[in-house]
Order: structure tokens, then sequence, then C-alpha cells
């Protein structure tokens, strides 16, 4: 029987199951067990899941004080373990806290921010305070690789292997890929990481829905990082790209691009040049990892495109 409280949604079962097969089928049938477990440990009272679960599962609690917080139970799989170790090396710099963990389980209790509105409802009109607030985050979060570097994934692995797997799916071309842009992007992405010069621990996938308010007088915090190793200036590339569906609709987009650019340049001390090319690099690498037959992954390639003009 399902202990109260622990319910998991269809949508989200039917999700996990189609990506991740039989082991998707073995981790969900193990989350109540995992739930239930840190409840008792932790003192927890379970509150139920949240909205738009994908990748984790996600459930509000109650602490015993009576404040409110997140119970986040990952894929046993390297990323979701990433997340973890870098929410203990940040310490809350510019982040949401972690209370308490289990790697073994891929558990972890987190700070509940509140209202928790998106960043992204600063855009369009007020896009220049939400970059400054963005690069304010990523400065806050930037440190120096830890020891314990093969806990993390690494830029330079996502895109050697992104750009290898692209090749290989269309038998060394491109495929419905532009030509001309994917090798700018291969060609920027071998320079930038050759050019590379200390590595640091970065969110990894720091965008506006990432970026949330909470009114604990901690201000803007960042959710969910992926933990990754590699170029600072690689963090803003996400940024650049979002928020999501709504900047593809903007009517100035050039004025856009290049401002939150100059914003990013100057706060985070790195050379324009640098962050504009680390975005085109990754529309290509974003296109490709949602590349699938709903056309959604054009519009991050049209993005690039914009950015090639520039």
């Amino acid at each position: 029987m399902t202990p109260q409280g622990i319910e998991i949604p269809e949508y989200f079962k039917t999700f996990i199951e189609s990506y991740f097969g039989e082991a998707g089928t073995s981790w969900l049938a193990e989350i109540p067990r995992i739930v239930s477990r840190y409840a008792d440990l932790w003192a927890l009272e379970i509150e139920g899941p949240f909205d738009g679960l994908t990748y984790n599962y996600v459930t509000g609690v109650k602490l015993v004080d009576g404040s409110q917080a997140v119970l986040k139970v990952g894929v046993p799989e390297k990323e979701q373990r990433a997340e973890i170790f870098a929410l203990r090396a940040f310490e809350g710099r510019g982040i949401v806290r972690l209370f308490a963990s289990s790697v073994d389980d891929h558990v972890a209790l987190i700070e509940r921010l509140s209202p928790g509105t998106m960043l992204s409802t600063y855009f369009p009109d007020r896009d220049g305070e939400a970059t400054a607030i963005a690069a304010g985050i990523m400065n806050d979060l930037a440190i120096p690789a830890p020891p314990d570097r093969e806990q993390y994934s690494t830029v330079e692995g996502w895109f050697v292997s992104g750009m290898q797997h692209l090749r290989e799916a269309f038998d060394g071309g491109t495929g419905p890929f532009p030509e001309p842009l994917v090798d700018r992007a291969e060609s920027l992405s071998v320079d930038l990481l050759a050019s590379t010069g200390d590595r640091w621990l970065i969110h990894g996938d720091l965008h506006h829905m990432n970026i949330l308010s909470t009114d604990n007088g901690r201000g803007w915090l960042a959710i969910d990082p992926k933990g990754v190793i590699g170029d600072r200036a690689y963090e803003a590339a996400p940024f650049l790209l979002n928020p999501n569906t709504m900047i593809h609709g903007a009517t100035d987009l050039d004025a856009i691009l290049a401002r939150r650019i100059d914003i990013l340049s100057e706060m985070l001390d790195i050379d324009r040049r640098r962050i504009h090319g680390w975005a085109l690099a990754f529309s290509v690498l974003s296109s490709w990892w949602s590349y699938s037959g709903t056309g959604e992954w054009r519009r991050t390639l049209a993005l690039g495109e914009r950015l090639a003009s520039m």
C-alpha cells in the first residue's frame, strides 16, 4: 500500500517508463519506500508532489518546526547524484540550501522558496534587471572545481560526445541541422575548450525558470543545479537562450541578446566574445539534445543563427 501523501502521478509514471524503460519502472516502485524512509528519518510530514514532475520525484514536506521544505528523489544516475554534490559544495551561496541528503538513495531535503516566482516574469519589460540578477547569482555560484571532480559531468564531455553523436546520427553529415552552423559550433567549442584556463564548478543549467524569488531576505536564488565542471563563461549560455518559448517571439531579439551579453560580460568580467561563442555552440548542442519530430528544437537553432549573424 502506498503511504499517505506519496502519490505517483500517472503522467510522471508514463514519462519515466518511456525514458528509462525497465530501470524506470523499478525506480518508480521504490519511490514510496524511499520517501517513507526519509520521512521517518527526518521527521517530515508529506504534503504531496509538485506539478510538472520530470526526471525527479519532488514533493512538498513540512518539518517538525512547522516550516516547509522540498524532498527530492532522483533517478539513480550520475547526473542526479551530481546535484547533491553541487548543493553541498555551493553551501547555499546564491542557491537553495541543502538541509540533508543521501547519495546512496539520491535523496535531498532542500530549502523551499516562497513565493517562488520565476525570473521569467521579468521578461521582456525588465530583461536588463533580470540579466543583472542572473549574473550576480553566477558570481555567487562560481567556485574552483572541487577535488572530487569525478562526481560531476564536464562541459568538455557534453560537447565532445554531443557533437560526435550528432554527426554519427547523420552518417557524418548534419541532417536537418544547418551545416554551416554546426561547423561553426564545432569549431567554437574546440577553440573554447582548448583555451579554458581554470576549471570551475558551475550550475550548468542556469536559466530564468531555475531562478526563483524568496521572501526570506536572501533575494533571488537558483535551484536544480546540474553540477558541471568547466569554463565559467559557459554558465551564461543557457540564460541567453531563455526564457524558453517567450524569447522566440521577441521583436527586438538582436538587441536583447546584445544587451544581455554586454551586462554579463561586465558583471562576470569575461570577454563578451567568449560568452557569445559558448552561447552559439550551446544552441546547436541544446537543439541536438532535444531533437525530435516535434520541431521545438528548430526554435533553439534559430537563436543560434541569430547569434551567428551578430
